[in-house]
């Protein structure tokens, strides 16, 4: 059977927009301390926390090559890393 888009752009197979299955996977991430916060545009936005941690654990290894083993580069290019994924 071909599935047919069904109303509210969900395909049928995958059932109602509203159903456990379907909002286990859309669900947002619960609130931490680490989240930032803040409005552009009028257009409230929240960072999350696995962003950052996420963010640091690509660019690791770039960072660290480039640090050549000075920890202090390390952070510093780590940090340049993170600010530079987030804009």
């Amino acid at each position: 059977m071909i599935p047919l888009l069904a109303q509210g752009g969900f395909h049928e197979e995958m059932g109602n927009p509203g159903t456990r299955h379907n909002a286990a996977m859309l669900a947002e991430p619960q609130d931490t301390a680490a989240d930032l916060h803040f409005s552009l545009a009028g257009i409230r936005v929240r960072v999350s926390a696995w962003f950052w941690l996420a963010a640091a654990l690509i660019g690791w290894n770039v960072c660290q090559s480039f640090s050549r083993g000075d920890q202090r580069a390390l952070l510093q290019f780590l940090a340049l890393w993170v600010g530079a994924v987030f804009v």
